[in-house]
């Protein structure tokens, strides 16, 4: 988290890829949205953007979503 505070405090926004390495010395692609959660959880952020190539949230059937709640999002 040093590192990252160092970041932001130059002004700079840093680019994370999400790959770590495996105890069985393999490196392991992460779940991008799971890794930025938790980053963000790291970093205590107040807020977290995804940006994504959909048209909005979808449900469990791939339908749009018109309006979430707070609760719901």
């Amino acid at each position: 988290r040093t590192l990252l505070d160092l970041l932001a405090r130059s002004e700079m926004i840093p680019v994370l890829a999400p790959v770590a390495p495996g105890r069985d010395g393999h490196t392991y692609n992460i779940n991008a949205d799971t890794f930025a959660g938790a980053i963000a959880g790291a970093c205590q952020a107040t807020r977290l953007l995804f940006l994504t190539d959909v048209p909005g949230v979808l449900d469990k059937n791939k339908k749009l979503i018109d309006e979430l709640t707070v609760a719901e999002a």
